[in-house]
């Protein structure tokens, strides 16, 4: 066996095969109100201290993961970028909600110590739309 075939061989030991990139998720934390109700109208954020907050993936993909990881996919967020007056404005939505629902800022946000989140997510906590009402007719 020559020096290079061997060489070949040990640079693949040293670098694991990656089948599919992890996704990128961080655990998150509401923060809300104490002494009051929250205008979230039930919402993620009122019924869960701590979900998944999904960032930079497509629905299908979060949703996949929650069913491969027994985790609801009802009850976890993903992050929506935008540009608004030509600044970020990035948010966090629902990862599953229904249909021809009208979805918008329940007054709560979450957070992390997880330094992740500050990477992807900027340095101040996320707001999340996860206020669902019907649209007006």
């Amino acid at each position: 066996m020559s020096l290079y075939v061997i060489q070949k061989k040990l640079n693949n030991l040293r670098e694991p095969k990656r089948i599919m990139a992890e996704l990128k998720k961080v655990a998150v934390y509401a923060l809300r109100y104490a002494d009051r109700d929250d205008c979230s109208c039930n919402g993620v954020t009122a019924r869960n201290n701590r979900m998944w907050l999904f960032v930079d993936c497509s629905k299908e993909e979060a949703i996949k993961w929650c069913e491969k990881n027994s985790v609801d996919p009802k009850e976890q967020l993903i992050v929506v970028r935008r540009i608004f007056a030509g600044k970020e404005a990035d948010y966090a939505l629902p990862l599953v909600y229904p249909e021809g629902k009208w979805v918008m800022f329940g007054g709560n946000y979450v957070c992390t110590s997880d330094s992740r989140f500050s990477e992807w997510c900027g340095s101040r906590p996320l707001p999340v739309h996860d206020r669902i009402e019907d649209y007006l007719k």
